[in-house]
């Protein structure tokens, strides 16, 4: 593990943690929080679980090595720590079968390191049903170790732990699991910090995609309203989870499908 501490780090109080598989993947889930941390009297904390020695490679970085492409990265995200002002920057650097395979190791770190924030208030991870195996064993890992903490009586401020859609758009949820996370006005510092990674959008264009996920989802919210917001999150609601010692992702799914399909049977 690598803790890095940006040279301008935002000295505030840490209210909202972001814990995401990959270099990069923070930056999409957690642009509230990034944003939140300029405008409002409180900081963040990112925590990054795998190394990224995986990922796909094109143009000047087709014949980069998988240990040259883990300082690339890490290089990247540490630019992006620093352009966002990061409180704490926490790399992991396991490897994404590790994180798919839910080591206890990778949950007994993020228990420890959340336990350094009292005052925290808001987590941002990834979604249960995402279509990465590895966002989904992040999502695994990081709410095993909240349930853990909260259950001990060690998250006494936290208020909301949201799953963030990256691979699998979650417009599809039931109102009743859905939140909206507007993120108008924070498309300046998202289009800043998703540029330093270079080595991900010349693979796929990254920067541009969640920009205009959040243009569309803002758009296509509500049918008959005009648009309230020009950029919009949607992510689901993982705090009834987190606070039921008897319910599991598993059951969060029986239920949303549920739901989905009387919707869905209701209009047909």
């Amino acid at each position: 593990m690598e803790v890095y501490k940006p040279k301008d780090s935002n000295e505030k109080i840490v209210k909202n943690i972001v814990i995401a598989a990959h270099k990069d993947d923070g930056e999409m889930i957690g642009i509230k929080a990034i944003d939140d941390s300029f405008k409002k009297d409180e900081s963040l904390v990112m925590i990054i679980l795998t190394n990224g020695s995986g990922c796909p490679r094109v143009g000047e970085f087709k014949s980069v090595s998988d240990e040259d492409m883990v300082e690339i990265r890490t290089a990247e995200q540490k630019r992006a720590a620093e352009i966002g002002r990061y409180n704490c920057l926490y790399l992991l650097e396991h490897s994404s079968k590790e994180v798919q395979d839910m080591h206890t190791n990778i949950k007994n770190e993020l228990v420890e390191i959340l336990k350094k924030y009292p005052e925290i208030e808001n987590i941002y991870i990834h979604n249960p049903f995402d279509k990465h195996n590895t966002h989904v064993g992040a999502c695994e890992l990081a709410i095993a170790a909240i349930k853990e903490l909260y259950a001990d009586g060690a998250l006494k401020k936290l208020s909301k732990v949201l799953g963030v859609e990256v691979w699998r758009g979650l417009d599809w949820l039931p109102d009743k699991y859905k939140v909206t996370i507007d993120t108008t006005g924070a498309e300046f510092i998202s289009q800043n910090i998703m540029s330093v990674f270079v080595s991900q959008n010349s693979a796929k264009r990254y920067d541009e995609a969640i920009s205009n996920r959040r243009l569309a989802n803002a758009t296509f919210d509500a049918s008959h309203e005009s648009n309230i917001c020009t950029s919009l999150m949607y992510a689901i609601d993982l705090m009834g989870v987190v606070q039921d010692v008897n319910k599991n992702l598993s059951d969060l799914l029986t239920e949303n499908l549920d739901l989905f399909e009387k919707e869905l049977r209701k209009n047909l």
